[in-house]
């Protein structure tokens, strides 16, 4: 399978805590869709200058399909807990918790001090 990744990395700082924006485009030449990766191979701590940035979050968007002209997508929250991984979707009425093994495309990766 051939793949091709992109890398936007945006940076900048407020005060002591370092904020970094990356942005990852990472998809299959072949099939020419986003790939997507286990919630378990994503990184739960980066270090930069010293300072530990803990794993929160991931956003992931579901595209609408073909079937619906006005279907546009919308965007899943995979919200990391302590030994666990809730699934926030807001065309479902509750969040449910997910397998650390689920694979997910993500388009946002959030992280804290």
């Amino acid at each position: 399978c051939s793949l091709r990744a992109r890398f936007y990395s945006y940076f900048f700082v407020r005060a002591r805590y370092l904020y970094i924006y990356i942005y990852i485009l990472i998809f299959s030449e072949v099939s020419n869709t986003t790939l997507k990766i286990k919630l378990n191979d994503i990184p739960e701590i980066l270090t930069i200058d010293n300072l530990n940035y803990q794993l929160r979050g991931i956003t992931s968007f579901v595209n609408g399909g073909e079937s619906s002209v006005t279907s546009v997508g919308h965007y899943k929250a995979y919200c990391k807990r302590i030994c666990s991984w809730e699934l926030y979707d807001d065309l479902a009425t509750n969040s449910i918790t997910v397998n650390s093994t689920t694979k997910v495309s993500c388009d946002y990766i959030f992280y804290t001090v």
